[in-house]
């Protein structure tokens, strides 16, 4: 029996009928993940390749931000083009088209000899891709320079160390026992060797809450903290005192070392110290004490002290010890007059 036309067009509608197409759809969302694959796999590796790149292209970090950037910004301004396109052109030729161009573009990339040829081949990949910005350049950049540095410092102190030796071999031996007699004497004046005596230690240390857990309602955040003048105050006073040497936490104190504030905590040679701080000072502990009782920041500290709870504690030790300094001094505005004479 025939059938009319709309019944074999509705028969092709039945359930479980396979649709016409539904095989090369699967294939070409296969393929289209694949190329979104590449387009990432891409990016990742030339982000990853940034250092090198640097180094056998010689680009200045400026310059290699331009790598990830100009494949972004291309990407972005071709987006709706291509998507438009696709729908004048066709997208299956459009497809073909970015495929080939991101091929061709990556290619060029990988055989790139020079920053421009690089810089134009990344323009040209990211006709379909999208990458996420990084700021490894800058740090990669960083890094090399530091290591510039330290290559050319240690060349500088292995070139001043050479010429050492070669001072002292050609010294007799009088006179390398006259430059350790010499340094021997100044060791002391510099800090350098530790010493022990009667002294007076000082403590400071940050407002603490009272027992129900509070600061004092008028308190602001700098009311409740020891800060740098708070420490440069006692140290003035000790040093104007007579002390003979001063510690500060763990440190020796000379002459060239400054404690800084760094928020909350204290910075000295480097180190980060928390509160409370612990100064001890060798020397005349009653005219110690009376220096930081006259001495204007040290009142204006205790006043704080009284008020917002602030820490401070003095104690007269008949014995304290105080290691010397043991890093390399150095000077920063002092010159010698010449050559010594031995």
């Amino acid at each position: 029996m025939s059938s009319s036309p709309a019944a074999q067009r509705g028969a092709s509608r039945l359930p479980g009928a396979p649709r016409r197409g539904s095989g090369h759809r699967g294939l070409a969302l296969v393929i289209l993940l694949c190329a979104q694959l590449m387009v990432i796999l891409d990016a990742t590796v030339v982000n990853i390749a940034l250092p090198q790149i640097q180094h056998g292209l010689h680009f200045s970090a400026t310059s290699l931000s331009w790598v990830m950037n100009g494949y972004t910004l291309t990407f972005g301004g071709l987006l709706l083009l291509g998507g438009r396109a696709g729908d004048i052109l066709g997208r299956r030729r459009m497809f073909m088209i970015g495929v080939a161009l991101f091929t061709l573009a990556s290619l060029a990339g990988g055989l790139a000899n020079s920053a421009g040829l690089l810089l134009a081949a990344t323009h040209g990949v990211s006709g379909g891709a999208e990458i996420r910005r990084s700021d490894a350049p800058r740090l990669v950049d960083l890094v090399r320079e530091e290591q510039q540095n330290v290559t050319r410092l240690s060349a500088r102190r292995d070139e001043l160390a050479a010429k050492i030796d070669a001072a002292h071999s050609r010294s007799s031996d009088a006179a390398l026992a006259a430059m350790l007699k010499r340094s021997a004497e100044l060791a002391a004046e510099a800090g350098i060797s530790p010493v022990h005596g009667p002294g007076l230690v000082v403590t400071l240390d940050d407002a603490q809450r009272d027992a129900n857990g509070r600061f004092p309602r008028d308190a602001s955040p700098d009311d409740l903290v020891v800060h740098q003048q708070d420490i440069q105050a006692v140290l003035n006073a000790l040093w104007s005192a007579g002390a003979e040497a001063v510690q500060m936490q763990d440190q020796r104190i000379i002459g060239t070392l400054v404690p800084r504030c760094v928020g909350n905590t204290l910075l000295l040679n480097g180190r980060t110290y928390s509160p409370p701080y612990t100064i001890t000072a060798i020397g005349n502990a009653p005219a110690m004490q009376a220096a930081l009782a006259a001495a204007p920041l040290v009142v204006l500290y205790k006043q704080y002290v009284v008020r917002f709870g602030l820490g401070y504690r003095e104690e007269v030790k008949p014995d304290v010890r105080v290691p010397g300094y043991s890093e390399p001094v150095r000077t920063h505005v002092a010159q010698p007059l010449g050559p010594l004479g031995y």
